[in-house]
């Protein structure tokens, strides 16, 4: 009788461990949408956000008025201390920027980046990802939103990290900043469920072509192209090119959900 009861408490054990292990191992892994559920509004295959770093003269000048023409919203990652913030105009454009349903996005407050390897002398040493925290990224994510939060009164927003690069001196900030944003950019899906392109200096075709490229891929259900200047400034693509581009994805809105990344991330989110 007592080797029974010993048999019976072991198959007991055995059974209840399997059993919060298995839980446990729910409750630790992260949720992750299939790409294979996600449907997009009109019947698009796949989603397409327009986006725009460093709150650039260029971008008033010659993205925004595009994307106006056009009705499509674009995310523009706004630096607090650009040359376009310290000006009353243009501060009040940033503003009906938001109001005309576009995107401010969280770009961080100094824009660190790794200071090693070739050709990164302009990143300043205070500016430095080598000598962060992930605790100090989170308080400069909080503070940009809070900054954000002034322009456009919006709570919610998503993120580009610089140089899209996260790795601090002691790890990476990732998990850190999460909960403060709505989404992280290029991190939503997996690849090559979700990619994205840098892009400057190429012809509007070009850019085209890499939507297409991108879409014919059945996985794929996120593209992104990233711009900086805009027919001027830096990492710069003609106003032409972009405009050619942006005339396209207007045209084929039964193709492409041409959004803001976040309105992208929302909608996956209640997926």
């Amino acid at each position: 009788m007592i080797e029974i009861n010993n048999l019976y408490a072991n198959h007991l054990k055995l059974k209840f461990g399997c059993f919060f292990t298995g839980l446990i191992l729910v409750l630790m892994t992260p949720f992750q949408v299939s790409a294979d559920t996600i449907t997009y509004p009109n019947g698009a295959h796949v989603a397409v956000h327009l986006s725009y770093d460093d709150a650039l003269s260029s971008q008033l000048d010659h993205a925004v008025p595009t994307l106006d023409q056009y009705n499509i919203k674009g995310s523009f990652y706004l630096l607090p201390g650009s040359a376009t913030l310290n000006n009353e105009q243009q501060v009040e454009a940033w503003k009906k920027v938001a109001q005309n349903g576009h995107e401010l996005g969280n770009h961080t407050v100094f824009h660190p980046c790794s200071s090693k390897g070739p050709n990164r002398g302009w990143v300043k040493p205070y500016a430095s990802l080598e000598q962060r925290t992930p605790e100090w990224m989170a308080a400069e994510v909080k503070m940009a939103n809070t900054f954000l939060f002034l322009l456009d009164g919006q709570k919610s927003r998503t993120l580009t990290p610089p140089c899209f690069e996260t790795m601090t001196g002691s790890g990476d900030y990732l998990s850190a900043v999460r909960p403060l944003v709505a989404g992280v950019y290029g991190h939503t899906l997996p690849k090559p469920e979700e990619v994205f392109w840098s892009a400057h200096n190429v012809s509007g075709q070009q850019l085209i072509n890499y939507i297409k490229r991108s879409a014919a891929n059945p996985q794929t259900k996120i593209i992104g192209i990233k711009f900086h200047g805009v027919g001027g400034d830096y990492l710069s693509t003609s106003n032409k090119a972009h405009k050619k581009l942006v005339r396209y994805l207007a045209k084929h809105h039964d193709q492409y959900w041409v959004t803001t990344y976040k309105n992208i991330v929302d909608y996956i989110k209640q997926q």
